[in-house]
């Protein structure tokens, strides 16, 4: 947990653990991984981690492993509309204008 937007670190995490290979690729066999949650906010790239763990929570499966994401409580702030520690980027790194919006919508 506690990713807070930065990409390079969560890449560092997930390929020192053995769970990502060099090309983004699940390679953590049976492994259940649990991200606690706090990816967004304070970092500037919580976008391309989301992208991340939900590909690899697609792939784990297929090896007979699986990834559980959990909501923190920064991901429950920005579902509020509580955006305050968003910075410019990572709201960018979301997609384009209203991006953080859809993405912590209900449906989003």
């Amino acid at each position: 947990g506690d990713l807070h937007g930065d990409y390079d670190q969560a890449q560092l995490i997930l390929t020192r653990l053995g769970l990502m290979g060099k090309e983004g690729e699940w390679t953590g066999g049976d492994t259940i991984l649990v991200q606690t949650g706090d990816v967004t906010d304070r970092g500037d790239a919580s976008g391309p981690i989301f992208k991340t763990l939900f590909r690899l929570q697609d792939e784990a499966p297929k090896a007979g492993g699986e990834v559980i994401l959990l909501i923190g409580n920064h991901e429950l702030m920005n579902m509020q509309g509580d955006f305050r520690y968003a910075t410019p980027a990572d709201t960018a790194s979301l997609g384009p204008e209203g991006g953080r919006e859809a993405a912590f919508a209900a449906d989003g």
